[in-house]
């Protein structure tokens, strides 16, 4: 384990502030050492405070970060991913993947903005940025027939648990794919099918999220008067978890 990561793991797994020679003690290296795994920390995009006298403080970050996922990911999962400031949809981008015949686990594709995304029947699902997260799971379908129905639900029901788990709030189903909380839509499902153009069988499927969290905070996270201490990117690798292991393909 580089000495980056190993300083990393520690200011995540401390709440409080850790002086830099704490650190440096903790992990039997200098304060060299320390300053520059800091540094480089900052200039990946991780929220990390420092204060005179008191030391370095993880703040969790709003913003997509592949380093702060994949350090919450249970390897088991054995998923891949890749994270996008901006794409047109995410869904769209994972039937372009699909074709890619490398792609045999189940593979995540996150953006912060998405300028076309869509919901069912081809209708606009407004992404903006800093409102939500919106992530496509791709998956490969083995010789086992599947049922569209069932994996829509399947798929929202995941979400729903996620949701009720890290924040007890309470969710409903409607249209087995929009999930509402206090009588308002915060998030949407849309599963589709990517057809092998040799063969004409349905090779792939494809699982979109839109989560607008973001948009009106007071009526969706806080509804149940708890304001949870949760990063962009620790929601994202429960939905992720908890989606990719309802499948079973």
């Amino acid at each position: 384990m580089e000495t980056i990561e190993k300083v990393f793991n520690l200011l995540t797994e401390t709440p409080e502030y850790v002086s830099g020679q704490q650190i440096a003690n903790k992990l039997n290296i200098s304060r060299t050492a320390v300053w520059k795994a800091v540094s480089s920390l900052k200039q990946r995009g991780f929220l990390i405070e420092g204060k005179t006298r008191m030391g370095y403080r993880y703040l969790p970050s709003m913003k997509l970060n592949e380093d702060e996922i994949r350090r919450y990911l249970d390897p088991a999962l054995d998923l891949t991913f890749e994270t996008y400031e901006q794409i047109e949809s995410t869904n769209d981008f994972c039937k372009k993947l699909a074709l890619d015949s490398k792609i045999s686990k189940p593979h995540i594709v996150l953006s912060e903005h998405q300028t076309g995304g869509h919901g069912r029947y081809g209708r606009s699902f407004f992404s903006p940025k800093g409102s939500g997260i919106y992530l496509s799971i791709l998956l490969k379908i083995n010789d086992d027939p599947i049922d569209p129905g069932l994996l829509t639900i399947s798929s929202s029901l995941a979400v729903v648990k996620a949701l009720e788990k890290l924040f007890r709030i309470n969710c409903q189903l409607k249209w087995v794919n929009d999930i509402i909380v206090d009588n308002r839509k915060v998030a949407g499902i849309l599963v589709e099918g990517v057809t092998d153009l040799q063969s004409g069988a349905m090779d792939h499927v494809i699982i979109g999220l839109g989560m607008n969290y973001m948009t009106d905070p007071a009526r969706f996270l806080m509804t149940s008067g708890i304001v949870p201490d949760l990063s962009e990117n620790t929601l994202i690798v429960q939905m992720s978890a908890e989606t990719s292991l309802s499948q079973s393909f």
